[in-house]
């Protein structure tokens, strides 16, 4: 095996690091700078990420970012998914829970994103993935064209992922499908909400199964609310709250299979600030003239 970097622009000390940890570790440790052309109409993570891909030695490639870490099994469960006839795996990404309670709301959020993904994968549904837990095979990445034939996509791994199934290759999940990678939560709001607004517009577009999806969902939270308030009528307020009974029974199994850091029975706490996202959100499905992701224009 080998590690490659991408230097995508640091400004930090990351180079000199990852240098001094080559020297004294003995693991095949590359470092490669990406100097970004504008005129290729990709972003920046693109164009890195292409370049790794194209660099690398091997014919199997996991990708991941610079701020995960890892249960000693990550690199193996992505291996053994990865059986013949499958030319891309995606694992399952956790957010640590940390000791705030933005931080258990981030984590949950992203363990109901991956019930998500999981039950979109079983049920053959196009869904998603994120690009800190892949597997590729280099050899399918090239012959789909990789990112100069996707273009331009501020989700990278949602447009990776549905790029493979365009070209006919079959894409799957770790089995079993547990966390094996693990992040931190945002500590700013801000940056919390530019990368939900990033999923929701990468998300959304081009993507109807999602689409869907998000707009049901909005509907039901929708419903409860207005059932709550007394704007519907008895039966609507009944059937509202039943549905809303049926995701949390189906949270409830999911998460007892995936095993996230947090548990399912939170969903009722989680719900309220669910609601507040999904208003402050509202404005990320209309177009806008670019998106602000870790301080960058993307």
């Amino acid at each position: 095996m080998e590690v490659v970097f991408i230097d995508d622009d640091s400004v930090d000390d990351t180079a000199t690091i990852i240098e001094q940890v080559r020297r004294e570790s003995g693991i095949p440790i590359r470092l490669l700078k990406n100097r970004f052309e504008k005129k290729i109409g990709l972003t920046s993570k693109q164009q890195a990420l292409d370049l790794g891909i194209r660099e690398a030695l091997y014919p199997c490639i996991a990708l991941t970012d610079a701020d995960m870490s890892f249960d000693k099994q990550w690199l193996l469960s992505l291996a053994v998914s990865l059986k013949p006839g499958i030319d891309l795996v995606f694992g399952h990404t956790a957010i640590i829970p940390g000791r705030s309670l933005f931080a258990l709301f981030q984590s949950f959020q992203l363990a109901f994103l991956f019930s998500i993904a999981a039950l979109f994968h079983y049920c053959g549904i196009p869904g998603s993935c994120m690009g800190n837990n892949i597997l590729l095979r280099k050899t399918a990445y090239l012959e789909c064209g990789g990112y100069t034939a996707i273009g331009y996509a501020i989700t990278e791994d949602r447009a990776l992922l549905r790029q493979f199934r365009r070209c006919g290759r079959t894409t799957g999940i770790v089995v079993p499908f547990l966390p094996t990678a693990f992040t931190a939560a945002h500590s700013s709001r801000r940056l919390f909400f530019q990368q939900a607004a990033r999923w929701v517009r990468g998300g959304f577009s081009n993507g109807i199964h999602l689409l869907a999806a998000g707009l049901l969902f909005t509907l039901q939270n929708s419903a409860l609310i207005a059932g709550a308030a007394g704007l519907l009528s008895e039966r609507l307020q009944l059937l509202a709250l039943v549905n809303t009974l049926l995701t949390w029974m189906l949270l409830l199994i999911t998460f007892k299979k995936l095993k996230p850091p947090v548990s399912a029975l939170l969903f009722p706490f989680y719900f309220p600030l669910l609601i507040i996202e999904t208003i402050l959100l509202i404005p990320a499905l209309f177009p806008i003239k670019r998106i602000i992701w870790k301080g960058r224009p993307v």
